[in-house]
């Protein structure tokens, strides 16, 4: 037995398949209303489907239906659901009542291991994009994410097929792959970064006419980035490493502290700029080339390969130096 998985491709053969009807990719309609989606399978000999009869069928409605699925206890059932089978062929029926923005998203009827879907939009005219996913707040879109995550979900959605959308992150309108969207989960962010922490606008544009739904994101965790070229550097050039770090719950975050391997023995020496080891030590040129940069206002210490350190020693040497032949004259 032969499967159509999605709607408009049966090319007009009427048996040995299943059809969806209404025989579309997606259903755009408006709330409250009714959705009624029918799938039908004509048997393709005289058999009567003897040797599928024992499979099992089954209607799938969108992720966000089943997080509130409370609205499927309500009196009259919103989610009414039907199989007929006779020696010709098998028909099966689901009726949604009451739409609302909650259960956009790809319905699906499933047969054994075969399976149809249909995308179901919800307009109103007036919202082009929705968040229909409260996070941890009523009233506010807040979402926490620890550093590193790979794939996280930001439901924003288009309520109509024709709705672009974009992404606007603090200010700066967001052209990076590293987000995408999807009609069923939303925006998908590949990795989350520190950088990722910030206020967003999802932007739903159609017809010269466009409006937006604000959220943050709120990353937590350090991370390590070098600033230029990815390819390892020459030897005896310089390089400038970013550590970012983001603790929320911390008030006053303590530094990161940095160190640094020992001839590739796998022992570490962490880099003090205030207090520099006072032996032979002293002259491993990693110690004495590096510098703790501190941005208090983001959280983020730079290390950069600069000499101030030996520039200030030697010029106060050379005032110390100065003062005291001036002195020594006098007498």
């Amino acid at each position: 037995m032969s499967v159509i998985k999605q709607s408009g491709e049966a090319l007009g053969i009427d048996q040995g398949v299943w059809r969806m009807t209404p025989d579309s990719p997606h259903q755009v309609v408006a709330p409250n209303s009714t959705v009624t989606i029918i799938c039908s399978y004509a048997f393709d000999d005289d058999s009567g489907g003897d040797r599928s009869k024992n499979l099992t069928w089954k209607w799938e409605l969108p992720d966000n239906f089943a997080k509130f699925s409370k609205l499927m206890t309500v009196e009259p059932s919103r989610f009414i659901r039907t199989f007929h089978r006779n020696s010709t062929h098998m028909t099966s029926t689901m009726t949604l009542i009451n739409v609302t923005h909650q259960d956009m998203g790809y319905v699906r009827f499933h047969y054994g291991d075969q399976e149809m879907k249909q995308y179901i939009y919800v307009f109103d005219g007036r919202n082009l994009v929705i968040m229909n996913d409260k996070s941890y707040y009523p009233n506010y879109y807040l979402y926490f994410f620890n550093q590193g995550e790979l794939g996280v979900h930001i439901p924003c959605k288009p309520t109509h097929a024709n709705v672009t959308v974009s992404l606007i992150h603090d200010v700066l309108a967001h052209s990076k792959s590293d987000w995408s969207l999807d009609s069923d989960l939303g925006l998908t962010l590949k990795k989350v970064m520190i950088g990722t922490t910030g206020n967003y606008r999802c932007v739903g544009a159609m017809n010269n006419i466009a409006n937006e739904k604000h959220f943050t994101i709120s990353v937590k965790g350090i991370e390590l980035t070098r600033v230029g070229e990815p390819d390892d550097p020459p030897e005896g050039s310089n390089i400038t490493l970013i550590c970012s770090t983001m603790f929320a719950e911390i008030k006053f975050p303590a530094p990161p502290e940095w160190a640094f391997e020992i001839n590739g023995t796998g022992k570490m020496k962490k880099i003090d700029e205030i207090n520099p080891p006072e032996d032979d030590t002293n002259n491993d040129p990693v110690t004495n080339l590096v510098r703790l940069e501190k941005r208090i206002e983001s959280t983020t210490f730079v290390a950069l390969s600069v000499t101030l350190a030996l520039l200030l020693l030697l010029g106060i040497g050379i005032g110390f130096k100065l003062y005291y032949d001036l002195v020594s004259g006098q007498i």
